[in-house]
């Protein structure tokens, strides 16, 4: 059984306030979804561009996978 002064030692009121603090911070970023999208992406009627969107993925999957490639070449010479 847990006694209210243990309880109160293991649940600090300050980390509390530090969580609740950092979760409100985090509630304030996400409600402004609009400059979360960059402008590169977004179309003229106030949407995103798919395409672009998913050209640049597959994009920077070949390049992952390029640089990846080139690392393997590099240590298969040493």
């Amino acid at each position: 059984m847990l006694y209210s002064g243990d309880a109160h030692s293991v649940c600090d009121a300050t980390s509390v306030n530090r969580r609740i603090g950092q979760l409100e911070e985090g509630r304030h970023s996400d409600q402004d979804r609009g400059n979360a999208i960059p402008g590169r992406y977004k179309d003229g009627r106030g949407g995103i561009d798919l395409e672009r969107v998913r050209g640049d993925r597959l994009r920077a999957r070949q390049q992952v996978i390029s640089a990846m490639l080139q690392r393997l070449r590099a240590l298969w010479r040493d």
